[in-house]
């Protein structure tokens, strides 16, 4: 159970103390998208719209825009409730294929973005507050940043329908609260990792406050690797129901990244899970060998067990994992259009998807766990998020991307039987975190600089108890 402690009651120094943990997505979890179509801000919307929640994008992705107003010359259609990122003082561009904003799938013929400010089809996308719309605005609390297509009618289009209330657009979201990397010497960059993205869902769509973050573990996150983890999301841009923005990141978000989440010092903290070592990550060749933060030795910085060992159940092992993801948001045929599997390589299990390719790859873990625990399959991860391009490394890593890695990182978690070891150590330890990999050795049980990783923490006043979760790389031929 994680929480924040509530109403503590105590008596004397000597005396026990009660507590309560109220879990926090109770009180602090908001609505994401948090506003929605109605006339008090958009008086023209047609009812078919009204109730509509209003997009939260980040990345190059799409989503329906609905009709906000619609006048004798022109329509309005609403993208998201933030400003669409571009240069500052330029046009949207239109070179690279990714920072364009595209309506219906494309633009035009030639497969090719628009800039706004104008085009040939008649349409411009606008940056503005919810007073473009509403001419009762006079400013103020209730006021919102918006995102909205502006369609100026064609000769033809004048008394028919030819422009549908609805329009599908991609588009890119900036205007970013936070840049890891803040210098007047660095040119602005549109970020697209998931760190980012969760830095901002919980200080914007959350009742988190910038304080109440521990920023720094964001930032190591985000610097040990996650920057190479680009998403494109689009938060209700398919649909007319809205989620708490928390629930959102522990059911959609969390589960497309190796991730702990946690407490420190009071703060909400994260750290990424890496398996690489290598901060760059050597996506050339399979290597994992990861980073080893202290050394806990038995009658030294540890000072007993706080427990028995435990073996993991077989229930815990995997090893076949299918990921659906989406390698292009142009492509037609639904979010998923993409399957990736990593496997054992045994015949009949090989998936079969009716509608997607998929791409099986035979991973040494996953032979090594089969032929000693059996074929043990694991749910099919929906990854609706993960971008679709290479890692971005120079050269780029062709064939290698975030859904590759999520599915590496899982051939090596989940592929052995884990030993779970609670250990009691002194306050030298308390740089550690769920998250950091360490070396425990204890004459008694044989261990010596095994391998292990710290799963949770408690911190208490003359101690620390640790609970490590053994380490076993399965694609060695040794394992």
């Amino acid at each position: 159970m994680s929480g924040r402690i509530i109403n503590p009651k105590w008596g004397n120094k000597a005396d026990t103390f009660s507590f309560s943990m109220e879990d926090e997505r109770a009180t602090l979890d908001q609505w994401l998208p948090p506003h929605i179509i109605t006339k008090d801000w958009f008086p023209n919307a047609p009812d078919i719209s009204l109730g509509m929640p209003i997009t939260v994008l980040f990345g190059h992705t799409a989503t329906v825009c609905p009709l906000v107003e619609d006048s004798a010359t022109e329509k309005k259609y609403l993208i998201a409730e933030h400003h669409l990122w571009r240069p500052e003082g330029g046009w949207f561009a239109t070179t690279d294929g990714y920072t364009g904003v595209f309506v219906d799938g494309y633009a035009n013929d030639a497969h090719t973005p628009f800039a706004s400010g104008g085009n040939a089809n008649g349409f411009q996308v606008k940056n503005g507050t919810v007073f473009d719309f509403n001419n009762n605005s006079t400013g103020g609390y209730n006021d919102i940043p918006v995102s909205y297509l502006l369609y100026t009618k064609q000769p033809a289009d004048i008394g028919t329908e030819a422009i549908s209330n609805q329009s599908v657009v991609t588009g890119l979201f900036a205007g970013m609260p936070l840049r890891w990397e803040d210098s007047p010497d660095v040119p602005y960059t549109f970020p697209r990792d998931i760190i980012t993205l969760l830095y901002y869902l919980y200080t914007r769509y959350t009742g988190y406050s910038e304080s109440q973050i521990d920023v720094d573990s964001f930032q190591g996150a985000f610097e040990d690797g996650l920057n190479l983890w680009n998403v494109n999301s689009a938060f209700n841009g398919f649909g007319s129901d809205r989620m708490k923005t928390i629930d959102t990141i522990h059911r959609r978000l969390l589960p497309q990244v190796p991730l702990f989440e946690f407490y420190n010092n009071g703060k909400l903290a994260v750290k990424f899970i890496n398996i690489w070592g290598d901060k760059n990550f050597p996506y050339h060749g399979i290597s994992t060998d990861p980073t080893v933060k202290a050394d806990l030795i038995y009658g030294f910085n540890v000072l007993d067990r706080a427990g028995l060992i435990e073996e993991g159940d077989l229930s815990e092992i995997r090893n076949d994992f299918i990921v659906k993801y989406n390698p292009d948001i142009h492509q037609q045929g639904g979010p998923y259009v993409k399957v990736l599997q990593f496997t054992n390589g045994t015949g009949p299990q090989i998936y079969k998807d009716p509608v997607y390719p998929t791409e099986v790859i035979i991973h040494p873990a996953c032979v090594n766990s089969a032929a000693k625990f059996g074929h043990r399959p694991g749910e099919i991860i929906y990854c609706q998020d993960l971008f679709y391009q290479d890692i971005t490394l120079e050269p780029p890593i062709k064939g290698r991307t975030a859904a590759h890695l999520l599915c590496e990182w899982m051939a090596y978690f989940y592929t052995f039987r884990p030993k779970y070891i609670p250990v009691i150590c002194d306050h030298s330890t308390a740089f550690l975190n769920p998250g950091d990999f360490v070396t425990y050795s204890e004459d008694n049980i044989g261990y010596s600089y095994k391998k292990c990783l710290i799963i949770s923490k408690n911190v208490e006043s003359y101690k620390i108890t640790y609970k490590l979760r053994t380490w076993e790389n399965m694609s060695s031929p040794d394992a």
